[in-house]
């Protein structure tokens, strides 16, 4: 399963160690982690935070490989700080929004992001 990456955010409440032990005896070797409000990443620590786990991972054999987040100049940063390149977003429509409206949306936010990308070297 070396091309695959596991989405590690049903196991958020175990510790990092419990974490390795699970990506490991599933047969991954590379995770993708989620950055968002609520999570132990979140875009006000993670410029600090997500370098520090990227090498806890590696240490471990475990490669991060992927962060999950929404747009935010703060987490682009934060990747090219740990060289993880390649963030995975979402097209979500709110209750009160149309798909076409959304999907507008999106689009903007693509713009904003691929700024970001250019700036800090990454991919969504």
């Amino acid at each position: 399963m070396d091309n695959l990456s596991l989405f590690i955010k049903p196991w958020l409440s175990l510790t990092v160690p419990e974490i390795v032990k699970k990506v490991k005896e599933l047969g991954f070797s590379k995770i993708e982690v989620p950055i968002r409000n609520g999570c132990f990443l979140n875009p006000d620590n993670c410029i600090t935070e997500l370098p520090k786990l990227t090498k806890l991972f590696k240490s471990e054999g475990v490669a991060v490989n992927a962060v999950a987040s929404a747009v935010d100049e703060r987490v682009f940063a934060a990747m090219s700080e740990a060289d993880i390149k390649l963030m995975r977003v979402m097209l979500i429509c709110g209750d009160d929004e149309s798909y076409n409206d959304g999907e507008k949306r999106f689009i903007k936010m693509m713009d904003e992001a691929s700024r970001y990308c250019e700036k800090y070297n990454t991919r969504v």
